[in-house]
């Protein structure tokens, strides 16, 4: 796009440094090179305390599931990008929206737009540019939803929406039954443990756990449960 972006001229010109705030986040080493806008105003924090520090720390603030959920649609997004021309992946963006503790403890649900910034002078993906608003107000049960603007063709814009794993009944393929020891698991709970606290044989539980690799196609536990706050079945 620009060999030098610059974020708060981009915030003004668009009008959007009141009600939303930007991030520069570099594509190489993951650290907040710029915060510009409404940040301090939305989330109680000041930009000093994450510019050049690990994205590690922003993600801090938001739920573990939502960390989960985001870093999956990120990672999805960086592969997708990867797959199209250096001059196309500006018209790629990825948005997301997630839950985020603001620095007096209270909740705030955030939208997020994810474009490239692609460098002049170099073809990898230096620096991506997000741009954050608040949609408490309109929270919907999609809270989680991600997906992927495509808008190489102006006249036909493409929707792509990020579902982390095949299309399969959530709903269904996991019961209440294994939902239990799902949470259990999700706490580090051992089998035994598990079946003391459920008062059920440990041969019950191993079945359970069994049944839940085969049907989710997870080879592990940690992954698993991983599916599992991705899914939303814990």
């Amino acid at each position: 796009m620009m060999s030098k972006f610059d974020l708060e001229s981009y915030m003004v010109n668009y009008n959007c440094s009141e009600v939303c705030f930007g991030l520069v986040l570099n594509g190489f080493n993951c650290k907040i090179k710029n915060i510009s806008g409404a940040f301090e105003q939305l989330t109680g924090f000041l930009p000093n305390e994450f510019i050049n520090n690990n994205n590690e720390l922003l993600l801090g603030i938001c739920p573990e599931k939502e960390v989960t959920r985001l870093r999956y649609a990120i990672d999805y997004y960086i592969k997708y990008l990867n797959s199209y021309p250096i001059e196309t992946k500006s018209k790629l963006k990825l948005n997301c929206r997630l839950d985020f503790v603001k620095k007096n403890t209270s909740k705030i649900h955030l939208q997020l737009q994810i474009i490239p910034i692609i460098n002049d002078d170099d073809i990898t993906l230096n620096c991506f540019l997000i741009i954050v608003s608040e949609v408490s107000q309109i929270k919907t049960k999609l809270n989680n939803y991600s997906y992927i603007l495509d808008c190489r063709k102006h006249d036909n814009i493409e929707k792509i929406t990020i579902n982390p794993f095949d299309e399969k009944s959530s709903k269904t393929l996991i019961s209440l039954s294994e939902k239990r020891i799902l949470k259990f698991m999700s706490e580090g709970f051992s089998s035994k443990m598990i079946a003391n606290t459920l008062n059920i044989s440990i041969h019950t539980v191993k079945n359970h756990r069994k049944s839940m690799l085969f049907k989710s196609e997870c080879k592990t536990s940690s992954e698993l449960i991983k599916r599992a706050i991705v899914e939303g079945w814990i």
